[in-house]
Order: C-alpha cells, then sequence, then structure tokens
C-alpha cells in the first residue's frame, strides 16, 4: 500500500458522507476533517472498496455537469 493509511474513524466517515458528496468534495473534506492528505483517486479508491456508493442525485449532478 502506497501513502497514509485510512483509519476506521476515516472509513466510516467515507461511508456516512460518500454518498452525497463529489469525490473532491469528499476528498477535501475529509482531508480537513482529519488533517490528511488523501488524494481524490486514493479516496475514490477506497470508497469503492469499502462500497460506498453515489447516491442517485450525486450521479445525475456529475452527468449534468459534463
Amino acid at each position: 500500500m502506497n501513502g497514509e493509511p485510512y483509519t476506521p474513524e476515516q472509513i466510516l466517515f467515507l461511508k456516512t458522507h460518500g454518498a452525497d458528496m463529489s469525490t473532491k468534495e469528499l476528498c477535501s473534506a475529509l482531508n480537513k476533517q482529519f488533517n490528511t492528505t488523501h488524494s481524490a483517486q486514493s479516496v475514490r479508491t477506497t470508497a469503492k472498496k469499502h462500497g460506498v456508493r453515489k447516491s442517485q442525485e450525486q450521479r445525475s449532478a456529475v452527468m449534468q455537469a459534463r
């Protein structure tokens, strides 16, 4: 594993907030909350690994932004 590992508290944060935030927003909020430097790609991968899925609203917002 490269980079800093995720703590159980950080995983819970991803599960709690991940469905309703963009990856960029989630990354920023996580890093601010826990004073870390996880990349957006790392957050995306870790969230997916732990079964976090975007809400339908969030998926729609991403598709409209494209």
